[in-house]
C-alpha cells in the first residue's frame, strides 16, 4: 500500500501514541463489543488507515490495518 519506498514509520509512531492514551475511548465500537476500530490520516495523499484493535485488561493487540478507499499504486 502506497508508491515503493514509502517510510509508515511516523503513521505507526501516531497510532501508537493515541492507543497509549486511551483505547478504550480513541476507537469506534464494532459489533464485536471487544474490537474496536481507529482511523489514522496518513501523509502524501495516501489512503487513511483503519485499524482494527482489542482492548485486553494486560494491554492492546493490533488485529489488521486496512486502507480506507484505497487508491491504485
Amino acid at each position: 500500500m502506497g508508491p515503493p519506498g514509502h517510510s509508515w514509520a511516523d503513521t505507526l509512531l501516531g497510532v501508537r501514541w493515541y492507543l497509549e492514551r486511551g483505547p478504550p475511548t480513541v476507537g469506534y465500537a464494532t459489533q464485536d463489543s471487544e474490537v474496536r476500530i481507529f482511523m489514522q490520516d496518513t501523509p502524501d495523499d495516501l489512503p487513511d488507515l483503519k485499524i482494527f484493535y482489542l482492548v485486553e485488561p494486560g494491554g492492546v493487540t493490533l488485529l489488521r490495518a486496512k486502507a480506507d478507499n484505497p487508491l491504485p499504486f
